[in-house]
């Protein structure tokens, strides 16, 4: 169609079918252009020279690892770049390889174990791009013109979707205009509506300032008319005051002359001026003698208070002597039942062997009087000092006489001295403890003391006897 061979296509331009990795092998070998300034130039080394300068980063790597144009704008836009149309009915897509390099497909994937050692610092060359092996069998295949591309049934997708596109284009500036029109219409309503309602305003408030002027008018002559009559009312008044003033005259000079004094009571005249001064005197001296006596009374409470605090002290100090005294005695007492105590200690060692064989059986076991005696024992031998290592005998001198002589035999070691706990100690250990009870103590001492007596008597009965 001679109308369309100036229009632009979905690619671009009107060409034939180009492969993406010639365009990417292109892109390759474009030349990395450095700076000219030294200053910025990634060549020049900086600092330490004898460090290793890093290698400079695969164009590859890098273009690879940057997103492409039309991810950003996808990003940007937010809309979906086009696809592939489908394909026309009787046709479908098939996908061919349009790489520049042939390999085989497996589905066993070779692999291989090797080892290897570097250097302590291997200096790391760029990583080269990856060519994989050429593998299989090339073959080629010719192509006509007009197998692939049919150009009279291939435009008319792309006719419907310009057609489509300038129609749908063409209604929304239709609908914009109408729109626009419609908005224009709503706000020549709105100002007129606006005009109407400003020129109500107007009026309304043209009213109010009538009604407020013809209401201040009103209020003014209303004041004004109150004020005639009050200069009216008080003249009025006036006239009627002099009248009555006067009628009244005098009444009035006779009342004046009388509170002035002219006209008085004898009687009163003579209370006031001596009945009441006297009066005044009396109460003055009555007070007087109030005071006085209220002064005395002040001190005689304040005598018999410090009389009551000198006894409230003595009381207080003999009782503080009682209660010394009673501690003194409670003492007294403590230190003659600890003295009580003693005695009957000293009396329980020296009959602590008897005593221990009474009450052993019935108290304490003999299991425990054992384990006491020997942990009294241990304790003992702990509190011993070490014994004295054996001293060596003196070696005789070479050429001497005693060097014939047989050596003396060393000294033996001194035998540890052996220990023995009284029959006292360990029953003083029970009491401690509590493993035996006093009052038991106290029974067996009394049986002791009463078979005592009775052999003591005993033998002096056989004594007068004989």
């Amino acid at each position: 169609m001679p109308g369309l061979k100036n229009q632009p296509s979905l690619t671009g331009k009107i060409s034939s079918p180009k492969s993406k990795a010639t365009a990417k092998f292109e892109a390759d070998q474009e030349e990395i252009l450095y700076p000219a300034n030294i200053m910025f130039d990634r060549r020049v080394v900086r600092g330490n020279t004898w460090g290793a300068r890093p290698p400079p980063p695969d164009p590859t790597l890098i273009k690879a690892s940057r997103p492409s144009p039309s991810k950003k704008r996808a990003r940007s836009t937010g809309l979906v770049p086009p696809r592939t149309p489908p394909p026309v009915l009787g046709r479908r897509h098939v996908e061919l390889q349009t790489e520049t390099y042939l390999e085989e497909l497996t589905d066993v994937i070779p692999e291989a174990e090797a080892g290897t050692q570097t250097d302590e610092l291997p200096a790391r060359p760029p990583s080269p791009t990856f060519v994989p092996a050429k593998v299989g069998v090339d073959t080629t295949t010719q192509i006509e013109e007009g197998d692939l591309f049919d150009f009279d049934r291939e435009v008319e997708p792309l006719l419907e979707v310009l057609v489509g596109k300038v129609v749908e284009q063409s209604l929304t500036e239709v609908a914009e205009e109408e729109e626009l029109s419609s908005l224009r219409a709503h706000q020549q309503h709105f100002h007129q509506v606006r005009a109407a309602e400003l020129a109500a305003v107007q009026r309304l408030e043209a009213a109010e300032r009538r009604k407020k002027e013809e209401r201040d008018r009103r209020i003014k002559q209303a004041l004004q008319q109150a004020a005639e009559e009050e200069v009216l009312r008080k003249k009025v008044a006036t006239q009627a005051y002099a009248r009555d003033f006067l009628q009244g005259l005098m009444v009035s000079v006779f009342e004046d002359l009388q509170q002035a004094g002219h006209f008085f009571d004898p009687i009163e005249r003579e209370v006031k001026d001596d009945f009441l001064p006297w009066l005044t005197r009396e109460v003055a001296e009555l007070t007087d003698r109030w005071a006085t006596a209220k002064a005395a009374v002040q001190a005689i409470a304040r005598e018999a208070l410090a009389r009551t605090i000198e006894q409230r002290s003595a009381a207080t100090l003999e009782r503080l002597a009682e209660l010394q005294a009673a501690s003194t005695a409670a003492d007294q007492a403590e230190q003659d039942q600890m003295a009580a105590q003693a005695a009957e200690l000293v009396e329980f060692r020296a009959r602590a062997g008897p005593l221990l064989a009474a009450v052993q059986p019935d108290t304490v076991a003999p299991e425990l009087v054992d384990k006491i005696r020997k942990e009294m024992e241990g304790m003992a031998r702990a509190a011993l000092p070490p014994p004295l290592p054996p001293v060596p005998a003196a070696l005789p001198e070479e050429g001497s006489e005693e060097a014939g002589e047989p050596a003396e035999a060393p000294p033996e070691a001194p035998e540890p001295p052996k220990i023995e706990i009284s029959d006292a100690d360990l029953l003083q250990e029970l009491l401690e403890n509590d493993d035996v009870p006093r009052a038991a103590l106290q029974d067996a001492l009394k049986t002791l003391l009463s078979a005592e007596a009775a052999a003591a008597a005993a033998a002096a009965a056989e004594t007068d006897t004989t």
